[in-house]
């Protein structure tokens, strides 16, 4: 059973680049058992932390271009607090500059 768990915002995203580019990954890493232990969401984090809120905790969070608000740092940096096992890792991709923001 693959579990995919998908927040309204972004979802065509998800759908579209994020899901088929980890499977891909996983078939040509000989992982695909790895992919059952998925799960994705999109979304704002207060949100995903409630809806997370039962769930146990994340060896490893993989996030993209979540930081070019500032507006949202101190919800990102509970969630990965609330959400992140003690020796858990997150992996942040970002650019180093937002245009317009």
């Amino acid at each position: 059973m693959i579990l995919i768990k998908i927040f309204p915002k972004n979802e065509d995203v998800l759908e579209n680049f994020t899901i088929p580019n980890t499977i891909l990954w996983c078939e040509e890493n000989e992982k695909s058992e790895h992919f059952n232990k998925c799960a994705f969401y999109s979304g704002d984090w207060d949100s995903f932390c409630e809806l997370t809120y039962t769930e146990e905790k994340y060896d490893i969070i993989l996030t993209s271009e979540t930081i070019y608000n500032p507006n949202y740092y101190i919800n990102l940096l509970n969630f990965f607090k609330l959400r992140l096992k003690k020796d858990g890792k997150v992996f942040l991709a970002a650019k180093s500059h937002y245009f317009g923001v």
